[in-house]
C-alpha cells in the first residue's frame, strides 16, 4: 500500500474516533454510490471519497486540507453529493464557501468545467 492509501485510512480512522459508538461502520466496507452512504451519520466519515469535501488528493498524491482550521463537526457540508442533491442551484458565492475557496476560483473552476461539458456536446449543424 502506497503513503497515498495509508494516510486516506489514518484519516478514516481519525473520523471514526469522533463517531458515536451507537453507530459503528466497519472498517472494510465503504460506500460506492450516494445510496450506499444516504443514510450514514453526518458528518462523513469517509474523507477517502472523491465527493468529500475536507480534503483533496492530488493526481501526485499530495493531500490538501480544504478546512485545515476547523473540524469535521464545523464544515457545512462534508460531500459534495449531499450538497448537489440538496440544494440546487448554488451561487458561485455558496459554492466558494463549500469548497473553502475564493469566489474567483470558483468562477474558474466553473468555466474550465462548462468548456469540458462543450467540447463533448453533440454539434448541431442546423
Amino acid at each position: 500500500m502506497g503513503a497515498k492509501g495509508l494516510k486516506t485510512i489514518l484519516y478514516e480512522i481519525d473520523v471514526r474516533k469522533a463517531l458515536p459508538p451507537t453507530n459503528p461502520l466497519p472498517d472494510h466496507w465503504r460506500p460506492q454510490t450516494r445510496a450506499d452512504c444516504e443514510n450514514l451519520p453526518m458528518p462523513c466519515p469517509y474523507v477517502g471519497c472523491r465527493y468529500h469535501l475536507y480534503l483533496e488528493v492530488s493526481r501526485q498524491g499530495a493531500i490538501t486540507l480544504n478546512f485545515p482550521n476547523i473540524g469535521l463537526n464545523e464544515m457545512p457540508a462534508t460531500c459534495a453529493l449531499q450538497v448537489a442533491a440538496d440544494v440546487s442551484p448554488l451561487t458561485i458565492e455558496a459554492v466558494a464557501a463549500y469548497l473553502n475557496i475564493t469566489r474567483q476560483r470558483a468562477n474558474q473552476i466553473q468555466i474550465t468545467a462548462q468548456r469540458k461539458i462543450a467540447c463533448r456536446l453533440p454539434v448541431d449543424d442546423s
